[in-house]
C-alpha cells in the first residue's frame, strides 16, 4: 500500500486509481479516433460509390442521346418486343379520357407512350425524383442510380461523348432551361432553384411523328 497523507488517505492507491483512468481514457480516445478513421473511409467509399454511379447514369443517358434508344427501345419499337425483353410494366394508364390508347407504361422511371397500333411513340427519363430507376437488364446492376444531375455534369458528359448539342429555345424560360442533342434530337430540360445550378428535370427521346389511323382488328382504340 502506498504511504498514508495528512488526510488519512493512501497515496500510493489513489496513484493508481489516477494510473488507471488515464490508461482507459487512453484506451477510449484510441478507441473513439479509431471508429471516427473507420467513419471516414465509410464516408469516403460512400461517396466514391455515388460518383461512380452518377458517372455511369450519364453515360446512360448520353448514349441515349446519341443512339436514340435504350436496349430495344426506341421511337417506333413494337411494344411486344419491348416487353419481351423487358417483361411486364407497370400500366400508369390513359393519356385521353375518352380512349384507351394511347397508354403510358413504366419501367422504373423509363416512361413510355404506346399508340393504340402497339408501337413506342414517346419515350422519357424522369430524373427529378431521389434516385432513377431503370430496367437493370439493360443497364446492369440493380439499375439504381442517383439524381440531382447538374446542367455542367450532364454538359460535360455530352462533350466527352462526342455528341454536339444545342440550346433548346422553345422549352427555355422562367425558372427551366433546354438543350437538344443534334444526333438524335433527345432533349434534356433541367429546373432552375433560385440560386443554384440548374438540375436535370428529364430527359427525353423525340417520338417519331407517326400518325395510326388505321383500327386494328381485335385491337381496343
Amino acid at each position: 500500500m502506498g504511504d498514508v497523507d495528512e488526510f488519512g488517505g493512501h497515496q500510493g492507491s489513489c496513484q493508481g486509481s489516477i494510473d488507471m483512468l488515464l490508461v482507459k481514457d487512453a484506451g477510449h480516445a484510441v478507441d473513439v479516433e479509431g471508429r471516427a478513421g473507420r467513419g471516414e473511409t465509410a464516408g469516403l467509399l460512400l461517396r466514391a460509390s455515388v460518383r461512380l454511379r452518377l458517372v455511369e447514369i450519364l453515360d446512360v443517358l448520353t448514349s441515349m442521346a446519341k443512339a436514340g434508344r435504350l436496349g430495344p427501345v426506341f421511337s417506333g419499337a413494337d411494344w411486344n418486343d419491348v416487353t419481351a425483353a423487358l417483361g411486364e410494366p407497370w400500366d400508369i394508364g390513359t393519356m385521353s379520357r375518352n380512349r384507351r390508347w394511347p397508354r403510358l407504361f413504366a419501367y422504373g422511371d423509363l416512361e413510355l407512350s404506346v399508340c393504340r397500333c402497339r408501337k413506342v411513340s414517346l419515350i422519357c427519363v424522369q430524373t427529378w425524383r431521389d434516385v432513377v430507376e431503370l430496367p437493370p437488364s439493360v443497364v446492369g446492376g440493380t439499375g439504381t442510380f442517383p439524381a440531382g444531375l447538374k446542367h455542367a455534369e450532364v454538359i460535360s458528359a455530352l462533350d466527352r461523348a462526342g455528341c454536339s448539342w444545342e440550346p433548346h429555345a422553345a422549352l427555355t424560360f422562367g425558372n427551366q432551361c433546354s438543350l437538344t442533342a443534334i444526333a438524335s434530337g433527345a432533349n434534356f430540360t433541367f429546373e432552375i432553384p433560385e440560386g443554384e445550378e440548374p438540375v436535370l428535370n428529364i430527359m427525353g427521346l423525340p417520338g417519331d411523328g407517326h400518325d395510326c389511323s388505321a383500327r386494328t382488328a381485335g385491337q381496343d382504340h
